[in-house]
């Protein structure tokens, strides 16, 4: 099971890729009781299994000089 630190640290990552739907997910999560927060935490995961990993797997190469250009 997620600790608050876990979910925290998931959405803090998911803030570049996915915005302010982060920070909601985070506020959603803290405002639920302890069963809510099981499901959001397992929710979250997966939107974060589904976004992180899509964007490890980019490989990302510096643009080329402006000369080269």
């Amino acid at each position: 099971m997620l600790n608050d630190n876990d979910v925290r640290e998931m959405c803090r990552k998911l803030r570049p890729v996915i915005g302010q739907k982060a920070d909601r997910l985070w506020i959603m999560y803290l405002a639920e009781d302890e069963k809510g927060r099981r499901e959001l935490a397992s929710d979250i995961q997966l939107i974060a299994e589904k976004f992180l990993n899509r964007a490890e797997r980019q490989i990302l190469l510096e643009p080329p000089l402006r000369e080269k250009a």
